[in-house]
């Protein structure tokens, strides 16, 4: 495995991940009358006939319905490589998406339009341009006619994924799930306190090139109480003296600009934003991570963190299509990993069966399911522990390319939050290795 330069040397990949989502931050008959005439009762013979009976009166048309027209709505969260987003449907005007990009890490700003074509619950957005009320900056605008957006509208979560997004600097282009909400409430501390299991990837990126300088994979657990206090076990399960443990805080955030939304504090240092789901009693954290690292280079990424449980084969038994971004391995200009997005999505079918054996439809590979325990790549491969999540490792350690190990973690019954690491293929003219996100969708 080769290794990046920087903070520690190291692997990176993507496996498919799948979503179909869409985010946005600002935006946020009568009946006529009828009348007719009846005919004269005869009176017995010799009694002229009755006269003709008067036509009925034509009935007018009814007053037609108005057309309701829909309610904008706006969904914000997090889009997976590491922004916070927000989608709102039927804005300006109905049969529109407005997106809006904050606070990211790639120098995406304002927000861009566009046309949507419904079926169902599922909105794909075409024709995207700049909105003339916040315009994104001139490498956005000029790139707008590639980038394809498609979500999901279940109640009030919104989900779906951007794909083929620029970035300001560095090569490739930005593809990511979305995961947002419409609710504006912030969950109480009371639901927010508890043990979740998490799974979540961060990449540091050059602040010179804008290229990747190394990138982490952890499966582990956080402590979260009612007074906000914060506990983060990163590779491994809850414990008070676990390794590589930190301690912070939980607070609300500005609830003008982020309404809903929690800042996480760990090691004294502002970690990012947190958006907290509360469905059928359970809890879930989206995690967008964005903070400086000490050498002044920006630190991307997300997580997601659901209430702790322990696993069961029947919980992840079946067919589960999984969608992530894909990755380029033409060399970067500038200083860093010769690897980046390339604005892609990959698809692959994964089917898991009762006895844990786990068999890919794309690459026709199977490997065993390991049920609650992950393994953290932290520049090695760490494994750990950790209930609520499940591991994969598709090929040996020793394997000089393929897709290496993916840990995923069961949101509920239908979906799934993964990371996976790749190495590039024999024909690629860099052998890095790349950590992706993805998201699983039951079918």
């Amino acid at each position: 495995m080769k290794h990046g330069s920087g903070l520690s040397r190291w692997r990176v990949w993507r496996i498919a991940g799948a979503v179909t989502v869409s985010v946005a931050l600002a935006a946020c008959g009568g009946d006529g009358d009828g009348a007719g005439s009846s005919a004269g009762n005869g009176s017995g013979g010799g009694t002229p006939p009755s006269s003709p009976s008067t036509p009925d009166t034509p009935q007018s048309p009814g007053t037609p319905e108005t057309p309701t027209t829909p309610q904008a709505v706006t969904y914000l969260g997090v889009i997976s490589f590491g922004d916070t987003i927000a989608v709102t449907l039927d804005a300006p005007a109905a049969g529109q998406v407005r997106i809006r990009f904050s606070d990211s890490a790639f120098g995406l700003a304002g927000a861009v339009i566009g046309n949507y074509a419904r079926s169902g619950d599922v909105y794909a957005v075409s024709g995207l341009k700049a909105d003339d009320a916040e315009p994104p900056p001139a490498f956005v605008t000029a790139l707008l006619s590639s980038v394809t957006a498609t979500f999901t509208v279940s109640g009030t979560a919104l989900t779906g994924e951007i794909a083929g997004l620029p970035k300001q600097l560095g090569n490739g282009k930005l593809t990511g799930q979305v995961t947002a909400s419409s609710v504006t409430a912030p969950v109480s501390a009371t639901d927010l306190a508890a043990t979740y299991t998490f799974v979540r990837a961060q990449s540091t990126y050059y602040t010179s090139s804008g290229n990747l300088q190394v990138q982490y994979g952890y499966g582990g657990q956080m402590r979260v109480g009612a007074d906000g206090a914060v506990r983060m076990c990163q590779t491994s399960a809850y414990s008070d003296a676990c390794g590589m443990g930190l301690t912070g805080t939980l607070v609300l955030a500005d609830q003008t600009s982020y309404p809903g939304a929690y800042t996480l504090t760990l090691g004294g240092k502002v970690w990012g934003r947190v958006f907290a789901r509360r469905e059928n009693g359970v809890t879930t954290l989206y995690f967008d991570h964005n903070q400086m690292d000490t050498g002044g280079n920006r630190i991307a990424g997300s997580g997601v963190f659901r209430q702790a449980q322990t696993l069961t084969m029947n919980q992840v038994a079946g067919q589960w299509v999984c969608r992530q971004p894909g990755v380029s391995y033409d060399a970067p200009t500038g200083i860093g990993l010769r690897v980046a997005l390339d604005g892609s999505v990959q698809e692959e079918t994964l089917t898991i069966d009762d006895a844990g054996l786990v068999v890919s439809a794309r690459t026709n590979l199977s490997a065993a399911v390991t049920l609650n325990a992950a393994n953290n790549l932290i520049g090695m491969m760490l494994p750990a522990a950790v209930p609520g999540v499940l591991s994969v490792n598709w090929i040996s350690q020793e394997a000089a390319s393929g897709l290496r190990t993916q840990v995923f973690m069961p949101i509920d019954a239908q979906t799934m939050a993964y990371y996976a690491e790749v190495n590039a293929k024999a024909s690629d003219p860099v052998q890095w290795t790349y950590i992706a996100q993805g998201m699983c969708r039951k079918g």
